[in-house]
């Protein structure tokens, strides 16, 4: 009997748990919590400031002692 006969049921009932656990992966990774962080950080300086006197800057580097830095950090 080989692998495939043994866990072709098992993934066949718990075929919903795949994504389900990609996407807890994704959620988790640094990536993705930087992504959200500045979408949530950008909607919110759009809605609430004033455009005209306001204007946003993204991926905004700067001059350190060590090179160059993002202006996040």
């Amino acid at each position: 009997m080989t692998s495939l006969h043994i866990f072709a049921p098992l993934l066949h009932t718990l075929w919903f748990l795949v994504p389900i656990l990609i996407l807890g992966v994704l959620f988790k990774s640094p990536w993705s919590n930087w992504t959200m962080g500045e979408f949530v950080i950008n909607k919110s300086i759009k809605r609430n400031l004033d455009p005209q006197k306001f204007y946003l800057l993204q991926n905004v580097t700067i001059p350190c002692d060590e090179g160059l830095t993002p202006a996040e950090k």
